[in-house]
């Protein structure tokens, strides 16, 4: 990349005219809605930053975008970024915000490295998901479940994390001027990737440790130098320079044991019966938390700036994602089964109440929907509405 980028901040919409029945009517798009970036044909590329002699970029790797969403990606202050986000996501405004400025550095030539933590359901996926709507062109969702390290099982190596993803250059319309934006990776199930696995449950002694192994691999994409990973596929090593990466986890097992630790502290004689029982997420996670649900150390300590920790929904909060009309549960299970689905204020409180007890998030919101699905196909399997 050509060194950081500088640019002043400005308002993040751009106006446009469109023509209707012969009126001139102003219209505003958001800047993740701008003109759409099809990719063009360049062949004057920039070079990366920094290369190993074992990496070549090659031209045919980068991905092409207008110039048009890079000057409208440059213009972004964090604090738009935060308001696109809570567009959709919900009860999470201090996680909305250190994401803002992460996407913000990392725009401006920083490489970022965050953890994202949040009880199962709190939205963590959700995020990723929208992050890729907002940057289409930057963000890449993988689940870091099932790896295997080289040369054992399993075709889903440390490599497959990025295979196939490469740097966007945005090229003007003459083609004379070209800019350089680096893959932000959004890697889910983190906690699971660290927890110790051992190839033998019965004896632990003398046994590797398979998460530690496959940590160690992970560290040669997250090196302060910028970092390389053989791709196995292409036979080759791909430069991570410019790489962002934000790790998602539960760490509901670590959590739990917090939650148990602390309120066994609380309890002093004949108070504890009435002593305050702590719940589970009820304070932030930390590096520590990470180190002690299996993350070695070398790994924790490229993991930025601590963890973000995601709130905890209350009953207020699942009620307000279940109205929202599109985004969350409805909006996707109404598109999944092409139907309409209209549920009343009494019933949406009723299933927010029954996601929050049950501890399981808007997937418990989602069974429950799913549910009334299933009993309207049974009644009429040609019905494409569910009034409630």
């Amino acid at each position: 990349m050509e060194g950081k980028i500088k640019a002043k901040a400005s308002c993040h919409f751009t106006t446009h005219t469109d023509t209707q029945d012969g009126d001139e009517v102003q219209s505003t798009k958001k800047w993740y809605e701008t003109a759409p970036c099809g990719e063009i044909q360049n062949e004057t590329l920039p070079s990366p930053a920094t290369k190993s002699k074992n990496t070549l970029w090659k031209p045919s790797a980068y991905r092409k975008y207008s110039m048009e969403k890079y000057d409208a990606y440059m213009k972004l202050k964090p604090k738009d970024i935060k308001k696109a986000l809570e567009a959709t996501v919900v009860n999470q405004e201090e996680a909305c915000k250190q994401i803002a400025v992460m996407m913000y550095q990392h725009l401006h030539g920083h490489r970022c490295v965050r953890v994202l933590a949040g009880h199962t359901g709190s939205g963590k996926s959700f995020i990723g998901e929208n992050l890729k709507q907002l940057f289409p062109e930057l963000v890449f969702t993988r689940p870091m479940t099932s790896l295997s390290k080289s040369g054992w099982k399993g075709d889903y190596k440390i490599f497959n994390l990025v295979h196939g993803v490469n740097p966007a250059v945005f090229s003007s319309d003459d083609r004379s001027l070209n800019k350089i934006l680096f893959p932000v990776m959004f890697c889910d199930e983190f906690d699971k990737f660290v927890t110790p696995m051992w190839s033998s449950a019965d004896n632990k002694a003398g046994v590797d440790n398979a998460s530690e192994m496959l940590q160690y691999d992970l560290l040669t994409m997250l090196s302060d130098s910028g970092g390389e990973i053989f791709d196995e596929k292409k036979g080759e090593f791909k430069d991570m320079t410019g790489f962002s990466f934000l790790f998602a986890g539960s760490f509901g097992k670590v959590a739990g044991q917090i939650a148990e630790d602390e309120s066994s502290q609380q309890t002093i004689g004949f108070l504890s019966e009435a002593a305050v029982q702590k719940e589970v997420f009820d304070r932030n996670i930390t590096i520590q938390d990470v180190m002690d649900a299996g993350c070695i150390p070398e790994l924790a300590g490229r993991l930025g700036d601590g963890i973000i920790t995601l709130n905890k929904f209350d009953e207020a909060a699942f009620y307000r994602i279940l109205r929202q009309k599109n985004k969350g549960p409805i909006a996707e299970l109404s598109k999944e089964f092409d139907i309409s689905i209209k549920i009343n204020s009494k019933e949406l409180h009723r299933i927010a109440h029954e996601a929050y007890t049950q501890h399981l998030g808007m997937r418990g919101a989602k069974s429950v929907i799913r549910r009334y699905i299933n009993e309207m196909m049974w009644d009429d399997c040609e019905s494409k509405e569910l009034n409630i």
